[in-house]
Parts: structure tokens; C-alpha cells; sequence
């Protein structure tokens, strides 16, 4: 499960990038934004699956109240970025991309904190 969310992790950070790119340039059709956003939610699916089995393994014993804490804690970071994100707002897909690409970034550092830089490694191996 690690090597998957990690590696959809690192794909989503990249598709992000260009996503924010194509913005910031001016050359993001719809054609190339769907396939983006199509990309970025295959990702996403990836990482909050594995993700949360991933948090939710040792609380086996407290399974039901650790469901709940978890659901209650994400939804309420997820609405204080998304009002955040969009007060930014101006009419382009900047700020949207910015946000994706931030949020993936502190993703990123906060797995790796938890990791221990290691990434791509199951549970469990020696360096």
C-alpha cells in the first residue's frame, strides 16, 4: 500500500506542476484540462484509499471512533483550504492550480516527515 500511495502521490504532485504551468501560460484547453483533471483524480483515488487503510491499520480495536475522528478531522481541514482557495479566486484556473500543487507539496512533506524520507518502501524493510 505504501509503494502505491506513494507513487500516486508523486504522480499527482507532477500533474499538478503541469497543470499549474499550463495555467500560468495561458495554454490549458479544455481538452488537456480534463485529461489533467481526469489524471489527477485517478491519483487522488490511489492515495486516499491506501492513505486511510494505511492510518486506520492499528486502530483496529477503536475501528468505528477512529472512522469518525478521521472523516470529522478531514472534512473540516478540507473546508478551511477550500474556503482559503477559492477567496483567491480571479476567473482563471491559477489559484486552482496553485491550490492542487500546494496541497500536494504539503502532502508530500507531511509523508515524508511521517515516512522518514523513506518512500517507496513497504512497512517493515532495512536499508
Amino acid at each position: 500500500m505504501r509503494v502505491l500511495s506513494h507513487g500516486a502521490l508523486i504522480g499527482f504532485v507532477v500533474i499538478a506542476a503541469t497543470m499549474l504551468v499550463a495555467a500560468k501560460l495561458q495554454m490549458l484547453p479544455l481538452p488537456l484540462f480534463m485529461v489533467l483533471s481526469v489524471s489527477m483524480m485517478f491519483a487522488f483515488g490511489l492515495m486516499i484509499a491506501n492513505f486511510t487503510a494505511l492510518a486506520m491499520e492499528p486502530q483496529g480495536h477503536i475501528a468505528g471512533t477512529a472512522a469518525s475522528l478521521y472523516g470529522s478531522i478531514t472534512t473540516l481541514l478540507a473546508i478551511g483550504i477550500g474556503a482559503t482557495i477559492g477567496q483567491d479566486y480571479d476567473g482563471t484556473l491559477v489559484p486552482f492550480a496553485t491550490g492542487f500543487l500546494l496541497c500536494t507539496l504539503a502532502a508530500l512533506g507531511v509523508v515524508l516527515v511521517v515516512e522518514k524520507g523513506r518512500l517507496f518502501q513497504p512497512h517493515g524493510m532495512k536499508l
